[in-house]
């Protein structure tokens, strides 16, 4: 039998949400958060490739910056979440000790370039092919091939 599921959408979210825990913990952590495409759609393979050269294992981009150069997380990844519906891109790192969330979280932010595309900390959504256009161009993120 075909399970069905009714369950609502949310609402679409047009402002950041925060949520602080406190607690008695080894290390503090912090996981950010954007809203993706679901996977059934075109652009949800494309931000699943992008989030492995982000923060797959230690040669990942977030990994060599964040951890071995800026020394700001002793771990960090970066992966997706999909399912039929809408799913999420996240960050999630442990922080190094001494570093405070707002550190950690700049630190996120200058690393995936968010003072340069798409975020609400500093842009409004862009749609897709603007992301592209821009992605194609950008050093941060080459998307044409190149010598290693």
């Amino acid at each position: 039998d075909l399970i069905v599921r009714d369950i609502p959408k949310e609402p679409k979210q047009t402002a950041p949400r925060r949520k602080t825990v406190e607690g008695n913990v080894p290390v503090d952590a912090i996981m950010i958060a954007y809203h993706i495409c679901a996977r059934i759609d075109a652009e949800y393979y494309a931000t699943d490739l992008v989030s492995d050269l982000l923060g797959t294992g230690a040669s990942s981009r977030l990994y060599k910056e964040l951890v071995q150069e800026k020394h700001l997380f002793s771990h960090i990844t970066c992966y997706v979440s999909g399912y039929d519906d809408e799913g999420l891109l996240v960050f999630d790192g442990k922080l190094s000790q001494g570093v405070s969330l707002e550190e950690a979280e700049k630190g996120i932010l200058e690393a995936i370039g968010c003072a340069r595309f798409q975020g609400y900390y500093f842009s409004k959504p862009v749609k897709s092919d603007l992301a592209t256009q821009y992605l194609s161009h950008s050093t941060l993120f080459p998307m044409a091939p190149h010598k290693v």
